[in-house]
């Protein structure tokens, strides 16, 4: 696995940003706005500390494990022998993305700078680059499972679906990400859709699930492009009662958005 780094990186960073907040800015709370700042920022810095929210977070710490595709030399099938890992996340790519080329980025943001706890975001990120991959492209796939180390005693909670991408609402440029429980792709959970870049979120929190295979796919129209597709993580100490579970998922969302808020006023 190869860390990104480099002072080329700053550049795409910030025409990755500037991209990012305006089709975010629309349609997204601050918390997934400030979400994305951070992950956005550990993508392209590697191992970085980040102010997010003043005095009401701490120094988040960001980590990065990357593997390429569509390129002599990929690294990413190697994830099937040789998973990558995170802390107590487990990553392995069972199909990489069959076009283009790229990164596959497995992320961890620890919020609160203490190792694991309720605030940390996962996220796994499809980078083609810029300008992305070209349409017309017909349906393109990617595949891996990811699980949590049972010894952590915490479960997926809150499982969400974005993409960065140029589309319309004529013939608009669709991402999907199917879940299953376990580690084949036999038991659905259910669809996420990112039309248009668009944002889509499962709540998992109270199912005390531990593995997931996920199946991205995508379709590019024609005179559109997709740069990246992300799948967002978060956690929730589990296996818990479902009113447990809701009651820790609500208080970590309440403290996202006041976070968000602060930082973005």
């Amino acid at each position: 696995m190869n860390t990104l780094l480099g002072c080329s990186c700053w550049a795409q960073f910030f025409e990755f940003m500037t991209n990012l907040f305006a089709r975010l800015q629309p349609h997204a709370s601050g918390s997934q706005l400030l979400r994305s700042a951070a992950i956005s920022a550990a993508l392209l810095t590697g191992c970085a500390g980040l102010l997010v929210g003043g005095s009401a977070k701490a120094a988040a710490v960001a980590t990065v494990d990357t593997c390429t595709f569509g390129v002599a030399g990929a690294t990413c099938p190697t994830y099937t022998t040789a998973p990558g890992r995170l802390a107590d996340k487990i990553f392995s790519v069972v199909k990489a993305p069959n076009q283009g080329s790229g990164e596959v980025k497995f992320t961890w943001v620890d919020y609160t700078g203490d190792g694991l706890s309720l605030d940390d975001d996962w996220s796994s990120v499809i980078d083609w680059g810029t300008p992305g991959l070209i349409g017309p492209l017909g349906v393109g796939e990617f595949d891996y499972t990811l699980s949590i180390d049972p010894a952590s005693g915490y479960s997926f909670g809150v499982v969400s679906l974005d993409s960065l991408e140029g589309g319309s609402a004529v013939n608009p440029t669709t991402v999907t990400k199917e879940l299953f429980e376990g580690l084949t792709a036999t038991n659905s959970l259910g669809v996420l859709t990112s039309v248009d870049g668009g944002h889509d979120e499962l709540n998992l929190a109270g199912t005390g699930i531990q593995q997931l295979y996920v199946e991205d796919r995508w379709s590019v129209p024609e005179q559109h492009t997709l740069e990246t597709l992300s799948n967002g993580f978060e956690q929730v100490p589990g296996p818990l009662p479902l009113f447990g579970a809701a009651a820790a998922f609500g208080w970590s969302r309440k403290l996202r958005r006041r976070v968000g808020t602060a930082s973005l006023g």
